[in-house]
């Protein structure tokens, strides 16, 4: 029974793990004039909480739309999330948040393909973050909780921006405090190279059983997730029906996925009586 049961708890562990809160969908375009190219940012809120929130809130709100990859250093990071307004990022930018609280969340490592929140000291998180493109673990101990990760698919994508060194004035790229006070003018004029950001859109697809259809994560079907659900479509050129005609809260669950690891569930511990059976069977023999 303690095998059946740890076979049990493996198969679930395995599968909690891989389902994601939320999938980020970035278009991109490597170089001016080439052709747009996608990769997607997997969020997992029990990684870094606070973190994942404020994410997904830049995101529904269109602040990455337009900006550029400022900091990319080889083998390093590629850093972004500066919005090419200045208003609109000095709005976002006094809203820091606070730092992820020991025991409320699951910290992960910054190995490849990991994207966290960039900062200037204890609860200075705003708008700025870094994909890693190797083994930065050193990152851990200096607060860098990831909150989510690039697959390998999309990190061929992220491989390829356009490569800046350190920013100014310590190295040839563009300064951040210019790109804060000036935005997009500096930007266009001093480094028209960038690759950029545009557009991030939660995917639909990207669902829990326990919020279906609750795309932006507040408890309710209503008009913001229609409006999410709306602009997707018209990206991927689909039509999709709303969500819901009037606000409605959540369930608590939902059965539709749950029925599929009830099912695996089952047939796990089919295979595996099956299996002892045998075994006790061949030494009786």
């Amino acid at each position: 029974m303690r095998l059946i049961s740890g076979a049990l708890l493996l198969c679930a562990g395995t599968f909690a793990q891989q389902q994601p809160d939320a999938i980020v969908d970035f278009e991109v375009q490597l170089k001016p004039g080439e052709p747009i190219e996608t990769f997607a940012v997997h969020v997992y809120r029990k990684w870094a909480p606070k973190g994942a929130s404020r994410f997904l809130k830049l995101v529904d709100d269109g602040h990455f739309d337009g900006c550029a990859f400022f900091r990319v250093i080889n083998r390093f990071m590629a850093q972004f999330g500066i919005n090419g307004d200045p208003e609109r990022q000095g709005r976002w930018r006094r809203k820091s948040i606070q730092d992820e609280v020991a025991g409320e969340h699951v910290p992960k490592s910054n190995t490849r393909g990991r994207i966290t929140f960039a900062h200037a000291g204890p609860n200075s998180r705003s708008t700025q973050l870094f994909i890693n493109f190797g083994d930065n673990s050193r990152l851990d101990r200096e607060n860098f909780p990831p909150f989510g990760e690039v697959d390998e698919a999309g990190m061929s994508v992220v491989d390829r921006l356009h490569v800046t060194g350190e920013g100014g004035p310590k190295g040839p790229g563009p300064s951040q405090g210019k790109i804060n006070n000036q935005g997009d003018a500096y930007l266009s004029k001093e480094f028209p190279e960038l690759s950029k950001i545009v557009s991030a859109r939660r995917r639909p697809e990207a669902l829990v059983p326990h919020r279906k259809g609750d795309i932006d994560g507040d408890g309710k079907l209503d008009g913001k997730d229609t409006a999410i659900l709306e602009h997707y479509a018209r990206l991927r050129g689909a039509t999709l029906a709303p969500v819901a005609a009037k606000p409605a809260e959540m369930p608590a669950a939902a059965s539709g996925d749950d029925g599929f690891y009830v099912w695996f569930a089952a047939a796990t511990l089919f295979f595996v009586v099956a299996s002892l059976r045998r075994r006790r069977a061949a030494k009786e023999s």
